[in-house]
């Protein structure tokens, strides 16, 4: 819920025309979340039907939309531009009669790299083409591994109707797991081979028709590479990162806000004082570390983030308890004055700084550890 939230808060004013159909556990939650930031903005579709399919509900709801444009929103993706850049980028795809603009998974450039290949009608936020089968190969040549359209994607209306309309009809489930079901006995016979680029084979020789999914996610309207029966459209190219995934690398260590310590993107830098769970952690040597730092030096810490899927519901978090003198705590910005027996709470991944007031000790009290995957960076000594 809160990286629903965030997400929101990251691209909240580039419409005024926001259609919303939520389910699952926490669907009240967003629902009375999303009512009042968006009053009148908001068409909610009172949970359509999933047995009939996600397609299905999307072509209801398609027609309520009252610009040329859909951005697909996925809720663990943050806006890292200027909201108003975004609208005008929007425009600028309209202009250039674009179907389709990746606005994440920018992958510090490498998406957008391998397309240099093509010859591009110039913009200021976005360049253009009309991406042909031919062309798409040239891209692959060149070394582009991803999917040719993705959920985190910004659409023409009409070419979304026609590719929701395209695959609305498939082959049940229990073809696929059939399929799978095989692909594993002949393994264990010994005929070794990807199951999964032997899946797509087999599907592209079904025209398609098996599904990757069940059909009430909407994963199935993402294209891999071989979905060359939807070229030719014309593709947008943002020409800078427009969104970022919060918690997952798409095989790029470091790529995610997490792991650049740009998430959270609010906290608080409040004092406490000690309890009895911060003495008891400072006797455990597995909970704590004991740091000196005499004035005027100042310690920065960029310590670590778990590596592992923990790390999507569990940031790694650390408090910092003064034992002796007087610290100032700066962290995102912010920053707090600590005396003896006062403690903050601090993000590790996204890095502070701690400066000695006086000649002091403190401890930096940590959850246990044990049995994570975790990624230690370290601490740096400046003077200032």
């Amino acid at each position: 819920m809160q990286h629903l939230k965030d997400s929101f808060y990251s691209f909240d004013t580039v419409s005024d025309d926001w259609l919303i159909n939520i389910r699952g556990t926490l669907r009240m939650k967003a629902v009375d979340f999303l009512a009042k930031e968006l009053g009148s903005k908001m068409k909610l579709f009172e949970l359509l039907d999933d047995s009939r399919g996600w397609i299905v509900n999307a072509l209801e709801m398609l027609p309520y939309a009252k610009h040329d444009y859909l951005f697909l929103w996925n809720e663990d993706h943050l806006n890292t531009t200027s909201q108003d850049e975004i609208v005008k980028l929007v425009k600028e795809m309209g202009d250039h009669g674009a179907d389709y603009c990746l606005y994440s998974w920018w992958m510090s450039g490498k998406a957008r790299e391998a397309f240099d290949v093509l010859p591009v009608r110039k913009g200021e936020f976005i360049d253009t083409v009309l991406l042909t089968k031919e062309r798409w190969m040239q891209v692959r040549a060149n070394g582009y591994p991803y999917y040719l359209l993705s959920l985190c994607g910004i659409y023409r209306k009409a070419f979304f109707k026609h590719l929701l309309l395209k695959d609305r009809r498939k082959l049940p489930m229990c073809y696929t797991k059939g399929l799978y079901r095989a692909m594993t006995l002949m393994n264990r016979l010994g005929l070794k081979f990807q199951q999964k680029k032997y899946f797509h084979l087999v599907n592209k020789l079904l025209f398609h028709k098996l599904r990757r999914f069940t059909k009430e996610a909407p994963f199935d309207l993402e294209k891999g590479p071989d979905r060359t029966d939807i070229l030719p459209f014309m593709i947008a190219l943002p020409k800078k990162e427009l969104f970022a995934c919060i918690d997952d690398d798409l095989d790029t260590p470091g790529y995610q806000l997490i792991k650049r310590g740009k998430y959270p993107t609010s906290f608080s830098l409040k004092a406490d004082k000690m309890d009895e769970v911060d003495k008891e952690a400072m006797e455990s040597d597995e909970h704590h570390e004991i740091f000196k730092i005499f004035l005027p030096k100042t310690n920065k810490y960029r310590r670590a983030y778990h590596e592992d899927a923990v790390r999507v519901a569990h940031l790694l978090k650390e408090n910092i308890v003064v034992r002796q003198g007087k610290i100032m705590v700066e962290m995102g910005g912010l920053q707090n004055t600590l005396s003896i027996n006062e403690k903050v709470l601090v993000y590790p991944h996204i890095g502070y700084t701690v400066t000695a007031l006086e000649d002091a000790q403190f401890s930096i009290v940590s959850p246990s550890l044990k049995d994570l995957a975790i990624h230690y960076v370290g601490v740096q000594s400046i003077q200032k």
